[in-house]
């Protein structure tokens, strides 16, 4: 691990909007998860 916790934390907030992305695409696919798109991301 490094020793740069300033670095991790715009990381940690980018991953979890990351996150919310995926739950908004997940929302446009009804009929299951898009595994295939998903991967590109």
């Amino acid at each position: 691990m490094s020793q740069n916790n300033d670095k991790e934390k715009p990381a940690g907030s980018q991953s979890l909007f990351r996150g919310l992305m995926l739950i908004e695409i997940l929302s446009n696919y009804p009929n299951g998860c898009p595994l295939a798109h998903l991967s590109e991301l």
